[in-house]
C-alpha cells in the first residue's frame, strides 16, 4: 500500500485478515470509554477545586 492512500483513508489495514478491523473497532472503543472517564474525573475535580477556592457552600 502506497503512502499517500494509507495517509489518505482513516484507517489501513497491513494484514489481509478482516478480524485485525474488528480488533481496531474494539480497541478505539475501549480507547473512548477511558477519555470519557478521564474528562469526567476532571470535571469533578474542577467543580470540587472551584467550590473551594471560592468557598461556596459556606454561609
Amino acid at each position: 500500500m502506497g503512502g499517500i492512500r494509507r495517509r489518505a483513508g482513516d484507517s489501513a489495514l497491513v494484514r489481509r485478515d478482516l478480524r485485525a478491523a474488528a480488533d481496531a473497532i474494539r480497541l478505539a472503543r475501549r480507547a473512548l470509554g477511558t477519555i470519557r472517564s478521564n474528562l469526567f474525573w476532571v470535571l469533578v475535580r474542577h467543580v470540587a477545586a472551584t467550590e473551594e477556592l471560592t468557598g461556596a457552600g459556606r454561609e
